[in-house]
């Protein structure tokens, strides 16, 4: 019998004491699925606090009802538009759910990625968080978990909307998707279509 009368179904037993210290000994993966989960609970405890986090919408109630559903994984994919054509780009955020204020039609998607420890953000997974981050029902989340003795520090970075004019700089020229002419990145525009980026002329200069 165990502590709690229930008959053991083994006879082996694991018994730890976990600090936040020895939680960031885990192995890599194991701890960072710690930070994943810790990241995204500690984040619906502040949003039940301060609904401004989620919504610029004003919230009269103090205490309004809230809803919190738990999304599965899933991959944000977008094409990116190289010299070569159009590449695949993705991220799969860490956490994710959808937070819903019923009484004032509020709903939206919370997407985060984080990083345990010494982990690091990669280049292209910035890239599309900062392409998801334009979808008007979602807000991203750059979170970063650092494991101390006693306490774990949590931070999260809200991701801001893609400054699209800035991701078209590296080629010396980029064709337009409509007419096919090569312009000048610095004159280009990069627009949304589909789901998708695409170069098109300045204004008025196209020549489809």
């Amino acid at each position: 019998m165990n502590s709690l009368g229930v008959s053991q179904m083994t006879t082996r037993e694991i018994t730890s004491s976990l600090s936040f210290q020895s939680l960031d000994t885990m192995a890599k993966e194991n701890k960072g699925a710690f930070g994943e989960a810790l990241a995204g609970i500690w984040l619906k405890d502040k949003i039940k606090e301060d609904v401004s986090l989620v919504t610029e919408t004003q919230i009269p109630e103090d205490d309004p009802k809230i809803w919190f559903s738990h999304l599965g994984r899933h991959r944000c994919k977008y094409g990116k538009v190289t010299e070569e054509g159009v590449e695949e780009i993705s991220w799969e955020p860490d956490y994710s759910f959808h937070v819903t204020l019923p009484d004032f039609d509020v709903r939206k998607e919370i997407l985060l990625e984080v990083k345990t420890g010494k982990s690091e953000l990669q280049r292209n997974q910035l890239a599309v968080m900062k392409l998801v981050a334009q979808e008007a029902d979602s807000l991203v989340f750059y979170c970063e978990v650092k494991l101390h003795k006693e306490r774990a520090d949590v931070t999260y970075e809200e991701v801001s909307v893609a400054d699209l004019e800035t991701e078209i700089t590296e080629a010396e020229s980029v064709e337009c998707y409509d007419c096919g002419s090569m312009i000048l990145p610095d004159v280009a525009r990069l627009v949304d279509r589909d789901g998708s980026p695409v170069y098109l002329c300045p204004e008025g200069d196209c020549d489809q």
